[in-house]
């Protein structure tokens, strides 16, 4: 359990973007946030995917991370620990109106808005065993969907509301879990392995991706079917690939890679499978997407 939340934590920190113009290959407005740490401590930022429009959206000594978008486009949700431990909050995707959502003397880390924007799926640590609770925003009820003698990690909500996908059991053996939004139903996707993590579902809810390592510090990213089918490996690197997310015309797959020493973010474009994914990252550090989002409304 402590590995597995150092894992965590490690991977939430990251640093800084530095963009130098469009980036060949990826011509896209579409929006996507990221976590940072630029400035010494963990910021989020937005920058179109073509490497331009850079934003930075928090700006506190607290460290600010896990960030996920609503699906009308209007709401970012986020874990930080501007308020002592680790709660979520919520701001608008221009980075005003931040408001507190939770306030746990746990940790509070990868939030998942259901597609209505009603509620949000998160994983709670502290106290035992990582487990899944779901928020209703308006009220602030909380309900703890899963309750076991392992972890329950990094949800995500489908896109048609009906299915949380999320990772379940320890380092050394965890495997890909869905379970119906009130903790009922659960089913697994994939088989277990040493460490798979942050499944993310695709914007049709017909594919999850997700990373996996098998025990050699060599993560790659995967897809698999909603159904369990259909499993396949999208990277091959020496390097660690991990935190895949799907890009909203789910043509790409962004992830964090450490392919030249610290973690920078690259884009799959899943029509050129075996090509070398575009480099976004110009920096040296720690850098990680964390949500892709279409362009808004002009």
């Amino acid at each position: 359990m402590i590995g597995n939340r150092y894992r965590i934590l490690c991977t939430a920190i990251v640093t800084v973007l530095v963009l130098s113009g469009a980036v060949a290959g990826y011509e896209d407005d579409s929006i996507i946030v990221f976590q940072s740490e630029r400035d010494g401590n963990m910021e989020i930022y937005s920058t179109r995917a073509d490497g331009t429009g850079l934003t930075r959206l928090t700006d506190h000594p607290g460290a600010d991370i896990s960030a996920d978008v609503s699906a009308d486009g209007e709401w970012i949700v986020f874990s930080s620990d501007r308020a002592g431990t680790y709660n979520l909050f919520r701001m608008r995707l221009d980075g005003t109106e931040i408001s507190q959502l939770t306030d746990s003397s746990g940790y509070d880390f990868y939030p998942s808005w259901s597609p209505d924007g009603e509620q949000i799926v998160f994983q709670r640590s502290g106290g035992g065993d990582a487990e899944l609770v779901v928020l209703d925003v308006e009220s602030g009820d909380e309900t703890v969907i899963t309750d076991n003698n392992v972890e329950d990690l990094m949800p995500d909500w489908s896109p048609d509301g009906e299915w949380i996908v999320f990772v379940r059991g320890n380092v050394g053996g965890q495997h890909i879990v869905v379970t119906r939004p009130d903790g009922s139903g659960c089913d697994e996707l994939t088989g277990v392995h040493f460490v798979q993590g942050a499944p993310q579902w695709s914007p049709d809810g017909s594919q999850v991706a997700f990373y996996r390592d098998a025990g050699d510090r060599n993560a790659d990213i995967y897809v698999v079917g909603a159904d369990g089918s259909g499993e396949r490996r999208l990277t091959q690197n020496t390097a660690i690939d991990e935190f895949p997310i799907w890009s909203p015309q789910a043509d790409a797959i962004a992830f964090w890679s450490m392919r030249f020493g610290d973690a920078d973010i690259f884009i799959l474009k899943l029509d050129q499978e075996g090509s070398s994914p575009v480099h976004l990252d110009r920096s040296s550090g720690w850098d990680g997407p964390t949500a892709w989002v279409s362009a808004p409304d002009s």
